[in-house]
């Protein structure tokens, strides 16, 4: 859980990613499917090239693959995109008034 949240958290500002967390979106924008589809994809692939170059296999390993994806695009509707969206409300018209209001009640 506190994988994908961090994850959801770093790839929200758009800033750039590691390599390996710039495929799902990439693939996602291009064949114009949803992240979460694109990421179990991508996951299950990596999974599938570790077993037949004999890595090791484990529970979580197969836990992450096919619940990264959509853990991560519900963290971004629920924490990263309005944390953004506040973020950049806040840089538009910064003040004391806004910072004292907690952005979170619009969303």
């Amino acid at each position: 859980m506190v994988f994908t949240a961090g994850s959801s958290l770093y790839m929200a500002p758009s800033l750039g990613v590691a390599p390996y967390d710039a495929i799902a979106p990439i693939i996602s924008t291009r064949f114009l499917i949803k992240y979460k589809t694109a990421r179990v994809g991508q996951d299950v692939c990596f999974l599938v090239a570790a077993l037949i170059a004999g890595g090791p296999i484990g529970f979580a390993s197969i836990v992450v693959a096919f619940f990264a994806g959509p853990l991560i695009s519900y963290w971004d509707r629920s924490i990263s995109t309005p944390t953004m969206d506040y973020i950049n409300d806040l840089s538009e018209q910064p003040s004391f008034q806004i910072i004292g209001k907690c952005g979170c009640q619009r969303y």
